[in-house]
């Protein structure tokens, strides 16, 4: 804890811990690092890693974004589908 005019402030949270387990809930990484952080983070899993991701919105736009970036190398399939919390499950394939 930080000390601010008499007060304890909390340090501001590293944006990489959020994301570094099996299970990211997008909603709680920083709003000014999330994509950031989320992709880096979804293109360092090696081939047969998967990861699970939260939110309270759709995450379709995570898996079209991947397959942009790395076209096939990755595999979602929805968990939850809403209405007020989604799911998905990301696996990085294997090059064929």
């Amino acid at each position: 804890m930080l000390a601010h005019q008499d007060r304890q402030v909390a340090p501001p949270p590293d944006p990489g811990a959020t994301a570094g387990g099996p299970i990211v809930d997008v909603d709680a990484l920083p709003a000014d690092h999330a994509i950031g952080v989320l992709f880096e983070r979804l293109l360092r899993l090696r081939a047969g890693d998967r990861i699970e991701l939260r939110s309270r919105y759709d995450l379709g736009w995570i898996w079209r974004r991947l397959d942009r970036l790395d076209p096939g190398r990755f595999g979602c399939r929805y968990l939850s589908e809403g209405p007020d919390r989604w799911a998905m499950q990301v696996t990085r394939r294997h090059r064929s």
